[in-house]
C-alpha cells in the first residue's frame, strides 16, 4: 500500500471517529473505534451515525435522499450522480461534491444503512 493511500485512509478513519490524529502526526485509536474493531454490529453502527451526521451536517440528510431515491422513475435510475443532482437544485444545496456524496453512500451501504443494487450490462461486441 503507497504512503498516499495509507494517509487517505488514516484520514477517512478519523473523519469517522474511528482514530485520532493529533498536531504531532502520532495516531491512537479512539474509544470509538476501539468498541468498532471488537464488534463487526458496533463497526456497522458507528460507521452509520458518523455517515449520518455527515451527510446531515452537509445539508444531504437521509430523509432528503430517500424522498429523492423515492421520486426518481424511469428512465432515470437512483444512482448517485442522480440523486446528488436532484439534491443540488434544492435550498439549501449540498456543500459536499458528488465524489464525497458517492463515497459516502457507497460507505453506507457496506455498513448496511442503504441498500445498493448493481447492475451488470452487456453489449455485443458490434
Amino acid at each position: 500500500m503507497s504512503e498516499g493511500s495509507i494517509s487517505n485512509l488514516l484520514t477517512l478513519m478519523a473523519k469517522h471517529d474511528l482514530l485520532v490524529i493529533r498536531d504531532d502526526g502520532k495516531v491512537s485509536v479512539s474509544g470509538e473505534g476501539q468498541r468498532a474493531a471488537a464488534d463487526p454490529d458496533v463497526f456497522d453502527l458507528v460507521m452509520q451515525s458518523s455517515i449520518k451526521t455527515k451527510l446531515a451536517d452537509s445539508n444531504v440528510p437521509l430523509e432528503a435522499i430517500d424522498e429523492e431515491i423515492r421520486a426518481i422513475t424511469l428512465p432515470l435510475a437512483p444512482d448517485a450522480e442522480t440523486i446528488y443532482d436532484r439534491l443540488a437544485n434544492r435550498n439549501p444545496a449540498p456543500t459536499i461534491t458528488l465524489g464525497e456524496f458517492r463515497r459516502l453512500l457507497f460507505l453506507f451501504a457496506c455498513a448496511n444503512g442503504i441498500r445498493r443494487y448493481v447492475r451488470v450490462h452487456y453489449h455485443s461486441g458490434d
